[in-house]
């Protein structure tokens, strides 16, 4: 099959884990605990896969400890992680994950957040597990001979209980077509889970951006740089803006995400200085959350509602930085993460709810998670 390549910034999974005394509403299993469940906690083996839209489970995936399953053919196990209405860690459950999954490049759940979806073999191949049952089923594969849809493994996102993926469909014959966005349905098989949306990489290729960020089907935040310390920000969503349009300009691109027609970007300032920025495409609406900063806020998550963005700041400490949160009900007012106040937190995985209320931190010392706002 012809090989494609896309530089994508994908994001938003370097964390940060919990340090410092708890607090009333903040769980934790520490990693001593977790070791005990045969969980792994160093990051090459072991990973967040999921977490609910409420914020009512995790999932976890590792490497499989069980050497004779994962010499059958089951190289992961995929663990459940529960959260009682209490505010406590429930019963955790195991399942092995198997054919067709060999590596596990990205993942997410299902709107009914009953299955998940795993991305394998570069993205040739779409698996997914029953949470409940253990059933893995394969929904499309590369089959030589037949047509298909091949994606860019790590781009993979849902918003309003519609998946959409980019990548580009082949013939039979294994010749590539243009890049494209796709939407994608799991409960059909082979390339009738994609559904072309539109073609981007003709306008991908004259735009030469140096990141990028697909927010839904049809909408595209680009940054191109534009000559030394010139970097500008481009906007894509027909029918507002059928072409590449910008919407932004700075000395250079910190940090960003964005989710549901919004991005959440730090930019650097021609005078050094930086902007905390979270722009919505629907009404080409800039909103400033934090001015001429002397610091970049980094490590930006946005909810995948938009409503919430989540960042830490870049304080000069040693693996440790401040989690803060703005929302659109407050009016993008910068404040301190709820259940952490003003301590600092070491760097690991996070993620953060649908809805922005809960975020889960997985580190060194263990699982945590904690509500985002009151």
């Amino acid at each position: 099959m012809t090989k494609k390549l896309t530089t994508a910034l994908v994001g938003a999974m370097c964390l940060l884990a919990w340090s410092g005394p708890a607090v009333a509403d903040e769980i934790s299993i520490s990693k001593a605990e977790l070791q005990k469940l045969g969980i792994d906690v160093k990051y090459a083996r072991t990973s967040i896969s999921g977490f609910s839209h409420d914020g009512s489970f995790i999932t976890l995936h590792q490497k499989n400890p069980d050497l004779k399953k994962a010499g059958e053919g089951y190289p992961y196990e995929l663990i459940i992680v529960p959260l009682t209405k209490d505010g406590k860690f429930g019963k955790i459950r195991r399942l092995p994950v198997g054919p067709p999954v060999t590596s596990w490049e990205y993942s997410m759940l299902t709107p009914d957040q009953k299955e998940l979806i795993i991305v394998t073999r570069s993205g040739a191949t779409f698996a997914k597990i029953n949470l409940e049952t253990g059933k893995m089923e394969t929904i499309a594969e590369h089959v030589a001979g037949k047509p298909g849809f091949r994606a860019h493994p790590q781009v993979l996102r849902m918003v309003n209980d519609e998946i959409f993926a980019m990548g580009y469909f082949y013939t039979g014959d294994d010749f590539a077509d243009v890049d494209c966005t796709a939407t994608f349905d799991p409960t059909k098989k082979g390339d009738l889970a994609f559904k072309r949306v539109h073609d981007i990489e003709l306008m991908e290729a004259k735009l030469k951006p140096r990141n990028y960020v697909f927010t839904a089907k049809d909408c595209a935040f680009y940054a191109v740089p534009k000559g030394k310390n010139h970097m500008e920000m481009y906007v894509w969503n027909p029918p507002n803006f059928e072409k590449p349009t910008k919407f932004d300009e700075g000395a250079d691109l910190f940090s960003f995400w964005g989710s549901s027609g919004r991005i959440a970007y730090t930019m650097q300032k021609p005078n050094s200085l930086f902007d905390l920025i979270i722009y919505d495409a629907k009404t080409n609406k800039k909103t400033v959350i934090a001015a001429d900063t002397k610091d970049p806020y980094l490590n930006i998550f946005l909810s995948e509602d938009g409503s919430t963005v989540l960042v830490t700041d870049s304080a000069n400490r040693v693996q440790r930085a401040q989690f803060f949160y703005a929302d659109e009900q407050t009016g993008w007012k910068l404040q301190p993460v709820a259940d952490l106040g003003n301590r600092t937190a070491r760097f690991g995985q996070v993620r953060i709810s649908e809805d922005g209320k809960k975020m889960a931190v997985y580190s060194q010392a263990g699982l945590m998670v904690c509500d985002v706002k009151k």
